[in-house]
């Protein structure tokens, strides 16, 4: 791709914001894709404009703005949640243990109430949820199809899910939702430390937290009721502050 410009001085200014991300987003370029910006230098001859040489640079791109990571990351944090909302109303389906139970009832009131929040501040920004293209988290510099983002459960794992009762769904479920939880964590940590909105990073913050907890809870609970599955514990986040409301 190229842009023109019409001084050596302006072409400067583009490489520095687009080094920062700004330009990138604005154009639709991904992070870790390069393109060029070509200059072109011009004299005044009257009152015309000739032409007379042609600046190349080939530039970078390293991270959208944050203004974009905001509203990529909610795009895609979206469709991440309706899966984690899915996969516990299958769960409440399965006459599992209360507890479990419990976490699953927890997903679809909270997460729900989260893709609220995401959906309100798409619409104050004039987007909407289709304006998100087949590829997920390019804003974090890992682009993926949709169906790829990390945690997400398959066709399969699903199916399974539906066809067990008892322990053995109970055992499936915190072992998904634990997958699908660290995921989350993955993109919410990035957002929470390089979006630029207050509101985005405060729910990113939150959303960081609260599923870092509950993947520790899911273990301690799995390891309570002797069921096999193995649940990798993880660290909470303490360094990101939610500095608004949002």
């Amino acid at each position: 791709m190229q842009v023109l410009v019409e001084s050596r001085c302006l072409a400067r200014l583009m490489v520095a914001f687009c080094e920062a991300g700004c330009v990138a987003s604005c154009v639709g370029i991904e992070a870790g894709s390069e393109f060029e910006i070509a200059v072109l230098l011009v004299e005044v001859r009257g009152d015309r404009f000739a032409p007379r040489d042609v600046f190349v640079d080939r530039v970078q791109c390293r991270q959208p703005c944050g203004r974009a990571i905001g509203l990529a990351f909610y795009l895609d944090m979206i469709a991440h949640h309706e899966q984690a909302v899915e996969m516990a109303l299958v769960q409440l389906g399965n006459d599992g243990d209360p507890t479990v139970a419990g976490f699953a009832r927890e997903i679809v009131i909270f997460q729900q109430y989260e893709i609220g929040r995401m959906d309100e501040a798409l619409r104050r920004w004039g987007v909407e949820r289709d304006d998100r293209g087949d590829t997920a988290m390019a804003w974090m510099g890992m682009a993926v199809p949709v169906d790829s983002m990390p945690g997400l459960a398959g066709n399969d794992e699903f199916d399974e899910l539906r066809a067990s009762t008892g322990p053995d769904a109970d055992a499936l479920f915190l072992e998904l939702m634990a997958d699908h939880h660290r995921g989350g964590v993955h993109m919410a940590a990035y957002a929470a430390d390089n979006a630029t909105d207050p509101g985005v990073r405060a729910l990113a913050t939150r959303m960081e937290r609260n599923q870092s907890i509950e993947i520790n809870e899911y273990r301690s609970t799995a390891d309570r009721l002797g069921l096999d599955v193995d649940i990798d514990p993880i660290d909470v986040a303490d360094h990101h502050e939610a500095d608004a409301p949002g």
